[in-house]
């Protein structure tokens, strides 16, 4: 039986701290992307609670997630000087 794709959502968070507000922007499942859900995310191996979904962009199945990743890797390479 072949496993089911997740389907992700690139969405805008935002996280008020004490000192500051955080902005990021990450692709989510799609079941946890509607706006004003707030969440748990990972990032850099550590997880942190309190993030709010405020905008909600494009959908991708996790296949096409990963390749745009990629593809993103490599414009920067040529790109950045």
């Amino acid at each position: 039986m072949a496993r089911k794709e997740t389907t992700f959502t690139q969405c805008k968070l935002k996280r008020i701290t004490v000192d500051r507000d955080c902005i990021h922007v990450a692709w989510i499942p799609f079941r946890y992307a509607k706006i004003g859900n707030v969440i748990k995310i990972k990032s850099l191996g550590e997880w942190t609670d309190g993030w709010q979904v405020v905008e909600i962009y494009g959908t991708k199945n996790e296949g096409e997630r990963v390749l745009a990743s990629i593809d993103h890797k490599n414009q920067r390479k040529m790109s950045d000087v």
